[in-house]
C-alpha cells in the first residue's frame, strides 16, 4: 500500500449564515480536515486545526506530507520520527498540528486496513463510554443569571461537569480590577448557589493572568469548590505556575500549549507545576504522543484530561486515545461549536449523559460529509482590529 495523495479541506467553525446559507465572516475560526489518499483505496482522515493560522498550518500539512507520497502508511511512529527530525529547527504549534493532523489520518488508515477501531491497535478499550465536560458557547461578559441558564440548560441535557471562563470582561486582563473580580465571584457564585453539587466547575482562565492576581483570583472562587483552575498563567513560565500550585487550594491544571514528550519532560521536572495535565491531539503530535505524555503522567500520579476544543475529527482521535489510557480522567467537548457541527459527519456524534459514545466502524470511525462543506466555505475574519487590552494576549482572535 502508498500514499498516492493528501488534500486538505478548511471548514468554517464559527459565526453565523446567512440567507442564502453562507457563512459569515465575523470569526476566523476553521476546522482544517486532513484526508490521506493510497492506492488501495483506503481514506485516512485527520485534523490539524489552528484557530487563526488556518493557512498557515494548511500549506505545512503539505509540505510535511509530500514526504509520505509513494511510501507505505502504516509505519506510523517511523514516519513521525523522519518528519520529525528532518528539519533543523525547533518545532511551533503550526507544524505541530499538522504534523498531529497527518497522524491521526496515518491512524485511520492502518485500523480501516486491518477493519479494527483505533483503539483496539492501542491495547484495546477499557470502556466504550468516555466521560466529557461541556464547553463553548458562553456570553463572557453576560450578567449572572445567564450564566445560570447556560448551566441549567446544559443540566438538562445531561452535562454534570462544565468548564467556562468567569474573568472575562472587555476583553481579558492580567490585572483584572476590583470590579472586574468582583463580577467574576458573581457568576461564579450564581452557577454554584443554582446547582448546587450537581455539577462540577472547571474554571478557566486562557493563561492570561499575571501570578499574584492568579493567587488572588484563585483565593477569590476556592469557596464555591471548583473541579480546577485552568492555565492561570501562560504556559511557558513552569516555575511561575509551581509558585501558583504551592499557594492555592483548587486543583491547577495546564498543558493544551504544551508539545510532544519533549515539552513535558521539562514540565515534569520537580516539583510538577499543576495536578492535572491538559495535552491536545491536535497540536500535542497526535495519538501515540498523547500516549506518551499520559504515561509520563503515570509515572507522577498526575491525571490526565485531554484539551480539545476543535472537530468531531480531533474529538474522535482523542476518545480512542482516552480509553487505553489508565490514568485519564476526563475529555474537553465543544458540541455547539459550531452549530451545524454534526451536519459535517456522515454519522453523527453520540453523547449522552454527558458520555462520549466511541465510534463503531474501524480506524477513527468518522468519515466526513464532503457534500456539506460547499455550504460553510472557508473565509477569513472580516476584524479590521484585535481586542488587545491590558492581557498578555488577545484569546484566539
Amino acid at each position: 500500500m502508498e500514499v498516492t495523495d493528501v488534500e486538505t479541506t478548511l471548514v468554517r467553525a464559527r459565526g453565523t449564515i446567512d440567507s442564502d446559507n453562507r457563512s459569515s465572516a465575523v470569526d476566523g475560526w476553521h476546522y482544517c480536515f486532513v484526508e490521506i489518499h493510497t492506492d488501495e483505496g483506503i481514506t485516512g482522515v485527520g485534523e490539524a486545526t489552528a484557530p487563526g493560522m488556518e493557512r498557515a498550518t494548511e500549506m505545512a500539512v503539505h509540505d510535511l506530507s509530500r514526504h509520505l507520497l509513494g511510501r507505505d502508511p502504516r509505519g506510523i511512529e517511523a514516519h513521525w520520527e523522519r518528519l520529525y527530525n528532518g528539519y533543523s529547527w525547533n518545532w511551533g504549534p503550526v507544524s505541530m498540528t499538522a504534523l498531529s493532523g497527518i497522524e491521526m489520518a496515518l491512524w485511520d488508515i492502518l485500523g480501516k486496513y486491518h477493519d479494527v477501531r483505533v483503539c483496539d491497535l492501542l491495547g484495546g478499550p477499557s470502556d466504550e463510554r468516555i466521560p466529557v465536560y461541556i464547553n463553548g458557547g458562553w456570553d463572557y461578559e453576560a450578567p449572572p443569571e445567564n450564566f445560570v441558564e447556560k448551566v441549567e440548560a446544559r443540566l438538562d441535557r445531561g452535562y454534570t461537569v462544565m468548564k467556562f471562563d468567569p474573568f472575562y470582561d472587555d476583553g481579558e486582563r492580567a490585572w483584572p480590577t476590583r470590579n472586574q473580580r468582583e463580577k467574576a465571584v458573581a457568576r461564579v457564585e450564581a452557577v454554584r448557589d443554582a446547582v448546587g453539587k450537581k455539577v462540577e466547575l472547571g474554571i478557566e482562565s486562557h493563561g492570561i493572568l499575571a501570578p499574584q492576581a492568579a493567587v488572588d483570583c484563585a483565593e477569590l472562587i476556592e469557596p464555591f469548590d471548583p473541579l480546577f483552575i485552568e492555565e492561570p498563567v501562560p504556559p511557558e513560565n513552569h516555575d511561575a505556575m509551581r509558585r501558583i500550585r504551592n499557594r492555592v487550594n483548587i486543583p491547577v491544571a495546564t498543558g493544551e500549549r504544551l508539545l510532544t514528550t519533549r515539552d513535558y519532560r521539562d514540565f515534569f521536572q520537580h516539583p510538577t507545576p499543576a495536578d492535572i495535565v491538559q495535552p491536545d491531539v491536535n497540536n500535542c503530535g497526535g495519538i501515540l504522543q498523547l500516549k506518551k505524555i499520559a504515561a509520563m503522567a503515570h509515572a507522577e500520579y498526575i491525571p490526565v484530561a485531554p484539551h480539545n476544543s476543535r472537530g468531531p475529527v480531533a474529538t474522535a482521535a482523542a476518545a480512542h486515545a482516552a480509553t487505553t489510557i489508565p490514568n485519564f480522567f476526563i475529555l474537553e467537548y465543544i458540541p455547539d461549536q459550531p452549530a451545524w457541527r454534526q451536519e459535517l459527519l456522515v454519522d453523527e456524534e453520540t453523547v449522552e449523559d454527558g458520555f462520549y459514545h466511541l465510534p463503531e466502524g474501524p480506524g477513527l470511525g468518522i468519515e466526513l460529509d464532503h457534500d456539506v462543506f460547499e455550504s460553510y466555505p472557508y473565509q477569513k475574519s472580516s476584524r479590521a482590529k484585535t481586542s488587545y487590552n491590558n492581557g498578555y494576549r488577545d484569546v484566539w482572535n
